[in-house]
């Protein structure tokens, strides 16, 4: 009986201690969470639903592995607009989600390259000093990468759903706050 007894009191004692912690991390943990602020750069992406998505002319180099301008526009734009996103064209949209690539070779290494998307978020702000608006970045990411030249479409491919994805979490947790 003793034994008995006292196993119960481990049970008891277990849950009473899981039970609180439950209670406390979710009583302390949610205030912390709903209170955090995000950065200014952030918060320019708070409440955005239409926007211009602009592809920048990408390197030839890119273009000729097939990592096209249309192809890499059409894969944004189903990832923007499935996030929730209307886009629109030019000039109908203050502000502008503006894609560019860079691409790097080096004799010194012939079978592999590098690459860089750039993504920059671009609206009219206001600068009081000059009392006028200008429109320009708010919010930048980028994404890198070296690759053998064999995987270089593959990779390069990755790494423009980490730079949107970047873009899209960001805008995400702005929008909440």
């Amino acid at each position: 009986m003793n034994a008995n007894l006292h196993r119960r009191c481990i049970v008891t004692v277990l849950f009473t201690i899981v039970v609180t912690a439950i209670l406390l991390s979710t009583g302390i943990a949610a205030p912390i969470m709903r209170t955090t602020r995000v950065s200014q750069e952030m918060q320019t992406l708070a409440g955005i639903h239409r926007i211009h998505f602009m592809v920048m002319p990408l390197p030839a180099p890119i273009e000729n592995i097939g990592v096209t301008a249309a192809k890499v526009r059409g894969h944004c734009s189903k990832m923007l607009e499935h996030a929730g996103f209307k886009l629109v064209e030019e000039g109908r949209s203050e502000v502008i989600l503006r894609l560019s690539a860079f691409y790097r070779s080096n004799e010194s290494v012939p079978n592999a390259s590098g690459f860089v998307w750039f993504l920059t978020f671009e609206q009219p702000v206001r600068i009081e000093r000059l009392d006028h608006s200008l429109r320009i970045p708010t919010w930048t990411g980028a994404d890198i990468g070296i690759e053998s030249n064999d995987r270089l479409d593959q990779t390069m491919m990755e790494g423009l759903d980490r730079a949107i994805d970047g873009f899209l979490m960001k805008w995400k947790v702005a929008s909440r706050e």
